[in-house]
């Protein structure tokens, strides 16, 4: 993992596994890594529902270690993308798997035909067609305007 630069005196916290993420590393530490698929696997639990993935623009390798998690469990999916993120992936996912994209704003959830960077709503919930009651009850309860 590549920690990012401390110099700029902020509380710095977006390490990443993708060296390219920021320009500068105060160093690079090794960590143990599994797929979506095999952490899932062993857990003895019921199936997920919702996955929230914010791994510094690597969420198109997340999601290639889950394919057998999200085919089984067709959970909604909130990820950050980033201006870095692999959109072509992410928009090829969606489309294969029939998730719809949602940019997600202070104040309203927005349907989008294409993953993109929004730089006000960096948060994007891909949600599976079958499922879109289920996000716009969601959006109600919260009391987000849900623009389908």
């Amino acid at each position: 993992m590549y920690i990012p630069s401390q110099t700029h005196g902020l509380l710095e916290s977006s390490a990443s596994l993708n060296a390219d993420f920021k320009g500068e590393h105060s160093g690079v530490t090794d960590i143990d890594v599994i797929t979506l698929d095999a952490y899932t696997e062993s857990l003895e639990s019921t199936a997920a529902g919702l996955l929230k993935i914010d791994v510094e623009s690597t969420e198109h390798k997340v999601l290639a270690g889950g394919t057998e998690t999200i085919a089984r469990d067709r959970p909604l999916l909130v990820l950050e993308v980033l201006h870095l993120a692999d959109h072509a992936w992410l928009d090829t996912f969606c489309r294969k798997n029939r998730y719809r994209i949602f940019t997600l704003h202070p104040a309203y959830m927005q349907a989008r035909i294409r993953v993109e960077f929004h730089g006000d709503a960096w948060n994007q919930c891909f949600c599976p067609e079958e499922k879109l009651s289920i996000l716009q009850s969601c959006a109600d309860w919260i009391g987000l305007e849900f623009r389908h």
